[in-house]
């Protein structure tokens, strides 16, 4: 799992993980409220737009991961999912680096996952997630093309 506290004390984010006593990886987000304790499963829409996504909205969003960035970008008031260890759709017993960063708009109604990259150069050949995590912070820039341009020009720090 990734857990990150936003600038909202009250309000802690939890994205993916992965369970060993199923062998199974998550793609799922949470909520956790420390003002009255109590954790919220957030229901985000697919990115549509994604071939293949209308007949299967799993291909919508980020594959389930683990060993993942995740991370708030607070200027724009949104979460990005960077790289990590996924499972196969089709097939939980196969693996794969990721090399794909998500985003959610969380100034938006419904809540909707939307993709920056799939292949980002080359970010899915070695674990990028201390990497993609420090990228994003460093950044701290509220335009996603800076992002996404900066992260790629950084691929080769592992």
């Amino acid at each position: 799992h990734a857990p990150l506290v936003s600038d909202n004390v009250d309000k802690v984010y939890l994205f993916g993980g992965f369970d060993s006593s199923t062998n199974r990886a998550f793609n799922d987000l949470f909520t956790f409220n420390s003002s009255i304790r109590q954790w919220r499963e957030v229901m985000v829409e697919a990115d549509l737009s994604i071939a293949g996504a209308l007949q299967n909205p799993e291909l919508g969003k980020p594959a389930p991961r683990y060993q993942h960035g995740f991370t708030l970008i607070p200027e724009l008031n949104r979460l990005y999912v960077v790289g990590g260890i996924r499972q196969d759709l089709n097939i939980e017993s196969i693996w794969y680096n990721n090399d794909d960063v998500w985003y959610i708009d969380l100034n938006t109604s419904p809540l909707r996952w939307k993709r920056v990259c799939d292949s980002c150069g080359g970010l899915g050949s070695a674990p990028y997630t201390n990497v993609a995590e420090a990228v994003i912070r460093l950044t701290n820039t509220p335009n996603s093309a800076n992002f996404n341009s900066y992260v790629l020009a950084q691929r080769n720090i592992k």
